[in-house]
């Protein structure tokens, strides 16, 4: 069986990150972590070092795009898939995500099905 990939789902809403969480369980060949915070979601990236980041962006105290800048800062993670998975579903705001650094978009409500098509295309050897 190849190496497990470690999945970070960073989401200051229970509900949000119990269904993300439940999406990943029947797939076997995923690992993944957890945080209710930004600030544990900066800690378990720099000490798990997870193959992809699925990240909200409004959040309090510190929002996505300042997680994803302090996130890009190190070495370790500049290359790390970022997708921001968010309610702000307005064209400027997807723009400004794509500009500021995330590999990709994704709006709430989620398509279950979408994001998980993006995460098997983000973690799959080129």
């Amino acid at each position: 069986m190849p190496n497990k990939k470690t999945v970070l789902c960073v989401d200051d809403n229970a509900a949000n990150l119990r269904l993300l969480e439940g999406m990943f369980k029947m797939r076997s060949h995923l690992q993944v972590l957890s945080a209710a915070t930004p600030e544990e979601g900066l800690e378990l990236a720099l000490a798990h070092h997870p193959d992809l980041i699925l990240l909200d962006i409004s959040m309090p105290r510190l929002d996505g795009y300042e997680v994803l800048s302090r996130l890009r800062q190190h070495a370790t993670l500049t290359n790390t898939p970022i997708v921001a998975v968010t309610a702000k579903a307005q064209l400027l705001d997807r723009m400004k995500g794509l500009a500021l650094g995330f590999n990709d978009y994704v709006t709430k409500p989620i398509d279950v099905q979408s994001l998980l098509n993006k995460v098997d295309s983000l973690l799959s050897p080129d």
